[in-house]
């Protein structure tokens, strides 16, 4: 888990950290997380733009 939650990380350009405390909180709650959560975790400057915020939150929540 460790190092594919690093590549989602990296690749989303999500801090590892706050990517981690979002699957910790998941198995914790058993529910997904809010589709605006996800994009929050986002540093404001890599934000995706919205027709690509979709994409960026199946292949987290995928």
């Amino acid at each position: 888990m460790q190092q594919g939650s690093k590549n989602i990380a990296t690749t989303e350009k999500i801090p590892l950290k706050e990517f981690q405390k979002l699957i910790r909180e998941y198995l914790y709650t058993q529910r997904l997380p809010q589709d605006q959560v996800i994009v929050d975790l986002i540093p404001e400057q890599d934000q995706p733009h919205i027709l690509e915020r979709k994409g960026v939150i199946d292949r987290i929540k995928g």
